[in-house]
């Protein structure tokens, strides 16, 4: 309950004050009242979004929602007890309209301050809602009304968009694959052959357990026959506007969802799933899909007895939706973790920013990047740490040594051979595409490529998707491609400095340099004016000096230190002398780059610091401080012992 005898409860303060701590403001914006309105799984504005967008994530546009709050007015934490001096003009004034509403009552309440709060939102943060498919108009017009009564919801709503909330976990699997599989195709339309394939290809499906209880059926060749039918069908390109609407499907397509959802409209809960709709497909008697299983000896009957009998099994919970952690705390990471380059984060965080506000670039990729700069000073680091930020993995990262593909044959690994020939459905890039759709893909030392390979990544990098010889389409949109590259670094060390001036600097002098690089990019001949122009930056990395090494190998013995512990239950300190002798030696030797520090590390300090504790005369000690000896020796004494 949010209001009581005239006022907002003492427990709804309680989440205003929490709302107010997550976004950084002093006091209660229209805002707050939102995100704490849109928080509650059974809630009327969440419910009410979800009717008017079907597709939408509601938890991941509440963190979307609330990342936008914070980025508009960051202020002091809030007071950690309540009093309504906390309540902004706005806010006041969003509470006085909704309570003299002409329909206002207190078991309303949610519903016309929600109202009244989204009407006083800044444009900026209002704008969310038309970016996650919401008209903002209607969703205040819906709130002010009482809720509609209980019934069932029309299979397709008034815009003709299929509703995935009436289907089951399995059941949105199925109309996943068709809106991939369509768009990737190149498909104009729904037909039966694309959902027969999206029921058939989904591991483990009802139908695949039908189909496989017939011996005269080979499921493999089944399933194949129907991939190869869809390349017919293909026309050759991505197609983004394939949708799940009602004049995008053949009319027995329409009828399937339908039955389908009347069918399970009975159960609890009430949600159609993967068998629902195969069987439901069956029952229609389209031609295509009966000609085309009993010309595969399947006993047509026989399998839509098996999926009419097939019970839902209990509906195991969605995977949590990674929320983004705060774009100021991974700015901070990122300058730690990548030392000497604050210009290249400072680049980067444009980009993030659009990320993390949830509006990305339609038909491109998330960003293009050409990371330029000598061997060893964080270009591969930092795609690894972008993939950690942005995916929550590092093994969210395609990494492709472009070395590997210096001939023109090459091609054919890179993408996949023609049909007919060896590497046929084998492309590197396009199955790691497949497997991973969302990830950071990394084109390292991407001068060593043949031209013909450049050819391919042309499109790619442009619009995002790329052609499979064996399949569809591939889609990257949802990816962050970065490339990287040593070349010319010599010529281009004069505007690595100005670059480095220029990444706080005023617009004009960051263009100059962008043109500067690209300018001598092209005049190099090594890459072609129309690749550097699909860069959306061209970024030149520092050579590391000797305070950056120092940095480098205080975090290396930093983690050193904590592995020992971890894993050998030793603690060992060390002495200044260790970082500062050992950043000498990597100044002297810089060509090499920051894996010269892990390097020095593992062969002069880790083999001294094993030397003292194997040996008898150290037999109990189990702490040690580690200090710089001379000729790059190091010299390991007790800090301390257990008998």
């Amino acid at each position: 309950m949010i209001w009581k005898d005239g006022r907002l409860t003492d427990e709804y303060c309680g989440l205003l004050l929490e709302a107010c701590r997550q976004t950084a403001h002093a006091q209660v914006e229209p805002e707050h009242f939102v995100l704490t309105l849109l928080e509650p799984a059974d809630g009327s504005l969440r419910r009410e979004c979800r009717r008017l967008a079907p597709t939408i994530n509601p938890d991941a546009f509440l963190e979307s929602f609330r990342q936008s709050a914070r980025s508009l007015r960051i202020a002091a934490p809030p007071s950690s007890s309540w009093s309504d001096t906390l309540l902004t003009v706005a806010s006041r004034k969003l509470l006085d309209e909704a309570v003299r509403s002409p329909e206002w009552n207190d078991g309303l309440a949610d519903r016309f301050i929600a109202a009244a709060a989204l009407e006083k939102l800044p444009p900026r943060i209002a704008n969310s809602f038309g970016y996650a498919g919401i008209p903002l108009d209607r969703l205040i017009a819906a709130l002010r009304l009482p809720p509609a009564a209980d019934g069932p919801q029309p299979t397709f709503n008034a815009a003709g968009k299929l509703n995935p909330a009436l289907f089951s976990k399995s059941g949105r699997a199925v109309l996943h694959t068709i809106e991939q599989e369509g768009k990737e195709n190149g498909l104009v339309r729904v037909g039966t052959p694309l959902l027969l394939f999206a029921l058939a290809s989904q591991p483990g499906s009802e139908l695949e357990k039908g189909l496989r209880l017939q011996p005269a059926v080979r499921f493999h060749d089944l399933l194949e026959s129907l991939r190869t039918h869809l390349r017919g069908l293909s026309k050759g390109r991505f197609n983004d506007e394939l949708s799940l609407i009602r004049d995008q499907m053949q009319p027995v397509v329409v009828r399937t969802f339908e039955r389908a959802v009347r069918t399970a409209a009975d159960r609890d809960p009430p949600l159609a799933s993967e068998a629902d709709i195969g069987a439901a497909l069956l029952n229609e008697e389209d031609s295509f899909v009966r000609g085309f299983l009993e010309s595969r000896s399947v006993d047509v009957g026989r399998l839509s007895g098996f999926l009419a009998g097939r019970r839902p099994e209990a509906e195991t919970p969605d995977e949590e939706v990674r929320k983004l952690p705060p774009l100021a705390e991974v700015e901070v990471r990122l300058r730690r973790n990548i030392v000497g380059q604050d210009h290249v984060i400072d680049t980067l965080i444009p980009f993030l920013k659009r990320i993390w506000f949830g509006y990305t670039r339609k038909r491109r990729p998330l960003g293009v990047l050409l990371f330029l700069g000598a061997s060893g000073t964080g270009k591969t680091q930092l795609a690894r740490e972008i993939a950690r930020e942005v995916y929550g993995s590092e093994d969210r990262l395609l990494f492709f040594e472009m070395g590997q593909f210096g001939t023109e044959q090459s091609k054919n690994v890179f993408v996949g051979a023609p049909q007919g020939y060896v590497g046929y459905g084998e492309g590197l890039l396009t199955n790691g595409l497949k497997n991973n759709p969302e990830s950071v893909v990394l084109f390292d030392e991407v001068e060593k490529a043949h031209r013909s390979v450049f050819d391919v990544l042309l499109r790619f990098l442009d619009e995002g998707v790329i052609a499979d010889p064996a399949g569809p389409v591939r889609d990257g949109r949802r990816c962050f491609i970065i490339l990287t590259s040593n070349h010319s670094v010599e010529k281009l060390s004069e505007l690595i400095r100005m670059q480095s001036q220029a990444a706080r600097g005023n617009g004009a002098m960051r263009e100059r340099v962008r043109s500067d690089i690209r300018n001598e990019l092209v005049r190099s001949k090594l890459f072609r004016p129309e690749f550097v122009n699909r860069m959306d930056e061209l970024v030149l990395f520092n050579s590391l000096g000797e305070s950056a090494f120092r940095t480098i190998l205080a975090l290396e013995l930093e983690s050193e230190t904590r592995r020992l512990l971890e894993e050998k239950n030793v603690t060992v300190t060390f002495d200044p002398s260790v970082v500062e002798g050992l950043a000498k030696i990597c100044a002297k030797r810089h060509d090499e780059g920051a894996r010269l520090c892990g390097n020095l590390i593992s062969t002069l300090v880790v083999p001294a610091i094993i030397d003292f504790f194997v040996d008898d005369a150290n037999r109990g000690v189990r702490s040690a401080r580690v200090a710089a000896g001379s000729d790059e020796s190091m010299l390991v004494t007790a800090a301390g012992s257990d008998a």
